[in-house]
């Protein structure tokens, strides 16, 4: 994983019972991104945390940039190998995936563009490692989606709550955006299967804000 520069944050928490597991998920991601064709210079930082998401998650990501992730580990939870290597190698896809769409069009201002960005991640993991939707993917059904559509004017917002909208600190549930967001993209690939390795990055949000829009799950 020559490409690769991996920095151990152990300030916040010894991570050397866990170093092993977290190779070998990083090492699965590499595997399938060198089967996709392409494999982006990285910085990835790893560390423990305190409780994620309220203590929904047991590891998380964030990317800080189109050549800089990080994944954070829950310091309380167990850590079982298996489990963790799994959620290490589908988190660190997801990052890596915004890592690469911010060397292009970027994460996007806009809530549906941060809606695009955020399904492209989530559908780019279950592509390439075969694995089912995240449970904030899927907290809420095609169905109940479309029957509190969101009007088109609302994803053309920059001042929106990015919190109430993707974390549920507001009047929409939780995981609201994940899952509206992974179902837009969805949407838009049964209109351009197969897909080639530009697209996945690359394609404009309002590509797919319109095939969610012809899918019904956005109100024109």
């Amino acid at each position: 994983m020559k490409e690769w520069q991996t920095h151990w944050l152990e300030a916040s928490g010894d991570l050397s019972q866990q170093r092993g597991d977290i190779t070998d998920g990083l090492s699965h991601v590499y595997r399938a991104l060198v089967d996709w064709g392409e494999i982006p210079h990285l910085d990835i930082l790893i560390r423990k945390n305190g409780a994620l998401s309220g203590g929904e998650l047991a590891v998380s990501g964030f990317s800080y940039g189109p050549a800089l992730f990080e994944i954070s580990l829950d310091r309380e939870a167990e850590h079982e190998p298996a489990r963790l290597r799994a959620e290490v190698a589908r988190t660190a896809l997801h990052e890596i995936h915004h890592c690469l769409r911010m060397r292009g069009p970027g994460y996007g201002e806009t809530l549906g563009e941060a809606l695009v960005t955020e399904g492209l991640a989530g559908q780019f993991v279950r592509h390439l490692l075969a694995t089912e939707p995240e449970p904030w993917e899927s907290a809420l059904h095609r169905d109940a989606l479309r029957s509190s559509a969101v009007r088109a004017e609302t994803l053309a917002s920059y001042e929106y709550s990015h919190p109430e909208w993707f974390f549920g600190r507001g009047e929409l549930p939780n995981w609201f955006g994940y899952s509206l967001g992974y179902q837009m993209v969805e949407s838009w690939l049964r209109t351009v299967s197969p897909i080639d390795r530009s697209s996945w990055i690359n394609v404009d949000a309002e590509e797919v804000i319109d095939a969610a829009i012809k899918d019904g799950l956005i109100q024109r």
